[in-house]
């Protein structure tokens, strides 16, 4: 991707917030040179589903400060005017994110008080030929009335995110939890993106995506170029008691023959950022660490 093209995705992305409302942006200068600058919007939360959290926060779209002008406090600076102004509002949310890799940007958000949340993952162009471990479990795509049937997996995930991530809570409460997830997982049975896996009549996993017009709506636009379609795997759940026996594979698999007759060759999957096996398994399969979210409630 071009810096125009990258800059032509931001302008948008910036246009919409303040056109919204609730977004605002300050620019260091030096003389007559800006030297840095940030950008932020307000905007709803996005996990709320898992994170016991009020339904608006601070997102950090930008946060820019020129090489060599860098280790002299105006980061700091800034970034700290920045929380100041954002403390008037009584949001006590924050989101900030850095690609991954950034150990620099990592370190300064860390200071900060800001803990890793969610990784995004992505892989770009047709996945390698799959090497399908279907076994004796089959998959299937689920309509809506199958949806009820799979809260204990969700729940499954749910604790099994607080297990791993104590340090991002409070979590959600299981009934409310489940009544966000119930919605999403019906709209991908409408969709026809919802799959099942079953050993003999029990479902063990499941696996639902979504099919979305470009890069823009993950932050992806200004980073990297995407086919006109992204598919992006919102969910991938197998019980525990079927881990390891190739379930997830398959589950995957299944998703991109999708996905792929939908158009969509670039893909997108998230994991809760200290969910190390998880983010393992989808290496395997070919996706590559982009993008760390961090927040601080």
């Amino acid at each position: 991707m071009t810096a125009h093209d990258g800059w032509k995705a931001i302008r948008r992305r910036y246009e919409t917030a303040f056109k919204k409302g609730g977004a605002y942006g300050w620019i260091v200068t030096h003389g007559e040179r800006d030297i840095a600058y940030v950008v932020c919007a307000m905007q709803p939360m996005q996990w709320s589903a898992t994170f016991q959290q009020p339904t608006s926060l601070w997102k950090v779209l930008t946060f820019f400060v020129r090489p060599e002008y860098r280790g002299i406090g105006i980061g700091r600076n800034l970034f700290t005017a920045m929380e100041e102004r954002i403390s008037r509002f009584g949001m006590s949310a924050r989101l900030a994110g850095v690609t991954a890799g950034n150990d620099t940007g990592i370190r300064f958000l860390s200071k900060r008080g800001f803990k890793a949340a969610w990784l995004t993952m992505v892989r770009f162009g047709p996945s390698e030929e799959p090497v399908r471990f279907h076994g004796k479990h089959h998959i299937e795509v689920a309509g809506v009335d199958l949806v009820t049937s799979l809260k204990p997996l969700w729940l499954e995930l749910h604790h099994h995110h607080q297990l791993v991530s104590p340090n991002l809570g409070p979590y959600v409460e299981d009934v409310p939890s489940w009544s966000v997830i119930r919605g999403l997982l019906e709209k991908g049975a409408r969709e026809g993106l919802l799959l099942v896996a079953r050993a003999g009549s029990r479902i063990v996993g499941l696996a639902s995506a979504a099919i979305h017009e470009g890069g823009e709506d993950f932050g992806l636009s200004d980073k990297w170029e995407t086919g006109k379609r992204v598919a992006e795997t919102k969910f991938l759940i197998v019980s525990p008691d079927h881990r390891g026996q190739h379930v997830g594979a398959a589950l995957l698999d299944r998703v991109d023959e999708i996905v792929t007759r939908h158009g969509a060759v670039d893909q997108v999957i998230g994991a809760v950022a200290q969910n190390s096996s998880a983010i393992r398994f989808y290496e395997s399969r070919g996706f590559r660490q982009a993008w760390l979210e961090y927040v601080k409630w």
